[in-house]
């Protein structure tokens, strides 16, 4: 959220209480629609330095290996990020922070709490307590980030509706030597289904895994089910879940915990937000915690930037504008506490007979699904987030567009060249403070001429000066080298098929990348018309 406000030069502050960042990991793993939005700040490449790339996924049952895949098998094309990124999230956090104050001058003020929250019709007011002191605050906004306890969600009014798990789990940060886990760089994600239960298995730093595990009654008949678990513990819980010889070491950090899944009944109350862990909690299935409060952030952040420009021009910021940000993440929020509880509920369950019928699922069943491509790229796409998309929403026109594309639709990316010869993602090319008009020249006979795609975008260019949503960049397209100096060359059409465009097509892409309005160039009218009722929100 800092990061998007920083980047549109709109004034702020940001709290934490803890007074130091934490060293626990929690959350491991960035995934491929994170690591598209957070390029916009150019934060991926220090990311991946510290980080390691996912190499795919493998199940166990009752000690035997039912299916391994890889992604590099899925051949999924269209993102610079084609596997997940196993980064703490204490170095995920560090490297956000650190952007944000060596290059807008930002600090995190920590070690301080909000009180008092009370907003009206102007404003937001806020007592900050610090180092025993109190400052009362003006605010247009505020949103909470405040986890599962959130001030801010109190404040707001909102529900928080969920229950507990009624499993107890234990966790397990240390070194581990495997013979079955194969080069130490390139582990998978491992999970295995036993008669204790479930345990997972998710690679950290090199030689350092994390071991998450269902505890067996034994565990929690002999010390309770608050108690931390040992070493010793984790040893017998992979001995009997884990084919091969280990040995488990040096450990870093042991817990127990319960799970919960509970979520917010609305992410807005007038000028109060949540975001994140405040707005829904879940079971860590997937891997996907972290990255739904990343996307939340950067949904309401360019649309808190949008709002406070009007007011500070003295205009209305409508209400129906920052509304958007419910309408479209509290479906992502509901989708995915409703996934991840299914998915938890079946690999955690404890009754006899449905452990019976899960593993032979996951032994037979399972194998045979994932054998199929498809399917493979259907989960691939849950998981990583790329398949998140809001047509719904009410601005997004998702009326028209091609067979592949629909507004609304995360924007595919794909590789162009430009014209000093620079291969490029497209989406690399796209700045994160603004919109995107990107015109496709169309392939083959029915290929635009360069003359009318600069008279197109002259035309439009003039059109958006009398908007009034900030800066649009207009890019465009061509399939043939056709000599334009502004343009960019697909040079194998991989990026007009990924739109779905064989003719001359447009793509109006919003600040967050994901597709606002799309159709064929034969339509750029309707697209004039339609941005009067977009620009009205």
């Amino acid at each position: 959220m800092a990061l998007e406000l920083a980047l549109n030069d709109v004034s702020f502050r940001i709290f934490e209480k803890l007074i130091t960042p934490s060293d626990k990991s929690r959350a491991l793993v960035l995934q491929s629609r994170s690591l598209e939005l957070l390029r916009r700040h150019g934060i991926t490449d220090a990311l991946l330095q510290r980080g390691t790339a996912g190499t795919g996924a493998r199940m166990y049952v009752n000690k035997k290996k039912t299916f391994e895949f890889t992604f590099d098998s899925l051949g999924f094309e269209n993102t610079a990020f084609p596997t997940p990124l196993w980064i703490s999230q204490a170095d995920t956090e560090a490297v956000m922070s650190s952007h944000l104050e060596s290059t807008y001058g930002v600090k995190i003020e920590r070690g301080a709490v909000a009180e008092e929250i009370a907003q009206d019709e102007s404003g937001v007011g806020v007592t900050i307590i610090k180092d025993g002191n109190s400052e009362r605050l003006r605010c247009r906004y505020v949103v909470g980030c405040d986890g599962a306890h959130s001030t801010v969600r109190h404040a707001a009014g909102l529900s928080f509706d969920g229950a507990p798990y009624p499993q107890d789990f234990a966790l397990c940060d240390a070194h581990l030597r495997w013979d079955e886990s194969g080069d130490i760089d390139a582990r998978p994600i491992s999970a295995f289904l036993g008669p204790s239960g479930i345990l997972a298995l998710f690679p950290m730093e090199e030689g350092v895994v994390r071991l998450v595990a269902s505890r067996p009654p034994k565990l929690l008949r002999d010390r309770g089910p608050e108690s931390d678990p040992t070493l010793e513990d984790f040893e017998e819980i992979f001995r009997m879940m884990a084919p091969g010889e280990f040995k488990l070491y040096d450990p870093i950090w042991l817990a127990s915990f319960r799970l919960h899944h509970r979520g917010a009944n609305n992410y807005r109350n007038g000028r109060l937000f949540v975001a994140g862990d405040a707005a829904h909690i879940h079971s860590p299935a997937g891997g996907q915690g972290m990255n739904t409060g990343i996307q939340d952030a950067i949904n309401l952040g360019w649309k808190l930037v949008h709002s406070i420009s009007k007011e500070r021009r003295g205009q209305e910021a409508r209400k129906e504008w920052l509304d958007t940000y419910n309408e479209e993440r509290h479906r992502v929020g509901m989708k995915l506490l409703e996934g991840t509880d299914r998915l938890f509920g079946y690999g955690s369950s404890t009754n006899f007979f449905w452990r019976i019928f899960r593993n032979l699922f996951a032994t037979w069943i399972l194998p045979w699904l994932l054998s199929n491509p498809k399917n493979r790229q259907s989960a691939f796409r849950f998981i990583t987030e790329l398949g998140i998309r809001y047509r719904l929403s009410s601005i997004t026109r998702s009326s028209m567009g091609t067979q592949l594309v629909k507004g609304g639709d995360r924007a595919p990316d794909g590789k162009v060249t430009t014209p000093d010869g620079e291969e490029k993602w497209l989406l690399e090319t796209c700045k994160g403070d603004r919109h995107h008009l990107i015109l496709f020249s169309g392939v083959g006979a029915q290929c635009m001429e360069p003359e009318e795609m600069e008279s197109i975008s002259v035309r439009l260019a003039d059109v958006f000066a009398g908007k009034d949503f900030g800066e649009v960049d207009i890019h465009r397209i061509y399939a043939l080298d056709a000599g334009d100096e502004l343009g960019l060359l697909d040079v194998k059409d991989k990026v007009h098929a990924a739109y779905g465009f064989d003719k001359p097509g447009y793509v109006f892409i919003r600040p967050d990348t994901y597709v606002a309005c799309i159709d064929f160039g034969s339509h750029l009218d309707d697209l004039v018309d339609w941005l009067n009722v977009y620009c009205e929100k």
